[in-house]
């Protein structure tokens, strides 16, 4: 998972996940107009890349919107959770792999 950088804000977080979730809407919704009123095919050459594109980048600020979500949502008595769960499994004993691997 994706860190969430410290400047990331709830509503720019959630602002991030709706501008996700409607840039595959309106790339369909232009594909569709581009079809439907018939476009000279050299704009569809462009249109269909662009629309596939477009909703592929706009997906890669995603994990990092979801991410700073889920941390604001959690809060410290998720953070106290993780704490203990890692001492301990920092108390457990190293054992070899039953196979010898």
């Amino acid at each position: 998972m994706t860190p969430a950088p410290p400047r990331l804000s709830t509503r720019r977080a959630i602002a991030c996940c709706v501008y996700v979730l409607l840039t595959p809407l309106a790339c369909a919704a232009l594909v569709c107009a581009a079809v439907l009123v018939p476009a000279p095919p050299p704009a569809l050459i462009a249109i269909v890349p662009a629309c596939i594109v477009c909703p592929i980048i706009a997906a890669t600020e995603l994990p990092t919107a979801v991410a700073f979500l889920r941390s604001v949502r959690e809060g410290p008595i998720a953070r106290r959770r993780l704490a203990r769960l890692r001492r301990e499994l920092q108390r457990l004993p190293e054992t070899e792999h039953p196979l010898g691997l």
